[in-house]
C-alpha cells in the first residue's frame, strides 16, 4: 500500500497526465483512481506512469494505465505460448504462472478434442479475468514437468535463474 506521500505523487502525475492527453477526470475519479493504483508496488506504478506520459495516445482510461503497468504477469498471448507449448508435447517442461496452470484446464480438454482454436480462446478469456483479479498480487509461477529429464533440469536452472 502506498504511504501519503506516494499517493500525492500518483495524483500530481495522473493530474499532468490528464493534461497532457486533454482528458477530463473529476476530483473523485482522480481520487478513485490514485486508490486503485496505490494497491500496486510504488516503483511500477511510477515507472508505468511515466511510460503513460511518454507513449499513451488518446484519453487517458485507467485500463490504459493498467495496461503499462508492468506486474510481472506475462501477457495472455504469452502465457497461452507457454501452455501450448507444454500441450504439444508431455517430454517438454513449461513454468508458467499458477493462473495460467487453472486457465489451462477446460483449455486442455478442447486441445485433446482437436480444437486448438476453441482451446486459445477459452484458455485466453479464463486467463485475463483470472488476472484481473489477482492483478495487484505478485505473481507466483509453477513448474509443469515433462517427460525429459534433461529438458527438465534445465529449464529449472533457467527459471531460477530469472528469480
Amino acid at each position: 500500500m502506498a504511504t501519503r506521500e506516494q499517493k500525492i505523487q500518483i495524483l500530481q502525475a495522473l493530474v499532468i497526465i490528464t493534461e497532457m492527453t486533454d482528458t477530463k477526470w473529476s476530483e473523485a475519479t482522480l481520487d478513485a483512481v490514485v486508490q486503485e493504483l496505490a494497491a500496486y508496488d510504488f516503483n511500477q506504478v511510477h515507472k508505468a506512469l511515466n511510460r503513460v506520459r511518454r507513449e499513451h495516445k488518446g484519453r487517458l482510461t485507467l485500463a490504459a494505465i493498467l495496461d503499462f503497468l508492468d506486474d510481472g504477469y506475462p501477457s495472455a498471448d504469452e502465457a497461452w505460448a507457454l501452455v501450448a507449448d507444454g500441450m504439444t508435447s508431455e517430454s517438454l517442461t513449461i513454468v508458467i504462472p499458477e493462473i495460467a496452470q487453472l486457465a489451462a484446464g477446460d483449455a486442455r480438454t478442447l486441445w485433446t478434442c482437436g480444437d486448438k482454436y476453441g482451446a486459445r480462446q477459452a484458455f485466453l478469456r479464463m486467463y485475463e479475468r483470472m488476472k484481473a483479479e489477482k492483478q495487484s498480487e505478485p505473481c507466483r509461477w509453477v513448474v509443469e514437468a515433462g517427460t525429459d529429464k534433461e529438458q527438465r533440469d534445465m529449464k529449472i536452472k533457467e527459471a531460477t535463474a530469472q528469480g
